[in-house]
């Protein structure tokens, strides 16, 4: 059985770094920095954070996995022992937070000093797709009706980001399994609420140009 002091260490390691690879995310998708504007280097930029996220969190399941020999994530616990009962209601659902501190290297670069960061969303919309695929139609549903309601693309995304903790929380009260076989239930609901915390506060910091152009044109 691994010691909780092990798995603490373990997981940390892993969240420290998908937050490197979030805050090289944008790096990696080499923008023409003469057109930042352009459609096709935002697009770019779109698809390497997305695909980071997925692509670390998919990567940390693997490693951990690999120190937890015989655990699947359709179980409440692994053969890491009790003690990850108590430390992760599910040991490889670190997976989901290692996602998330991709997300956050990607608003909040270390590279940049936390500053020039993306929105979020590419990275975000990626790990609800794969973890909870009718968590992302809910909000992307609560985003389309709240930027119609009040006529601001920025108040219909803070609404969506609302709908990420309250879909997940209603899921979790009924059990439901989607994505790969995570169980929804008290650490997804957590998890959730943090990601949809991290997305208001950046949406809520806009800078000048995004608050433009979020506005609908006349």
């Amino acid at each position: 059985m691994r010691h909780a002091d092990f798995i603490t260490l373990y997981v940390g390691l892993l969240v420290f770094g998908g937050y490197v690879v979030g805050s090289l995310a944008r790096h990696w998708s080499r923008p023409d920095p003469d057109e930042p504007e352009q459609t096709a280097a935002v697009l770019g930029r779109a698809m390497v954070e997305g695909a980071a996220a997925v692509l670390w969190s998919g990567l940390s399941f693997v490693l951990i996995d690999a120190v937890a020999p015989g655990s699947s994530d359709f179980r409440n616990t692994s053969a890491v022992g009790f003690l990850s009962g108590k430390a992760l209601t599910v040991w490889e659902s670190a997976a989901l937070w290692t996602g998330l501190a991709v997300v956050v290297g990607s608003i909040a670069p270390a590279r940049s000093r936390g500053r020039d960061g993306s929105r979020g969303l590419a990275a975000a919309g990626a790990l609800l797709a794969t973890f909870s695929p009718i968590t992302l139609l809910l909000s992307a549903a609560a985003i389309f009706a709240g930027t119609n309601v009040f006529r601001s693309t920025r108040t219909g995304f803070l609404i969506g980001f609302l709908m990420i903790a309250a879909a997940e929380w209603v899921m979790s009260m009924l059990r439901i399994r989607l994505g790969v076989g995570f169980i929804n239930g008290p650490e997804t609901s957590l998890w959730a609420v943090v990601l949809a915390g991290v997305l208001i506060a950046r949406w809520s910091h806009p800078t000048a140009a995004e608050l433009l152009e979020s506005e609908p044109r006349q």
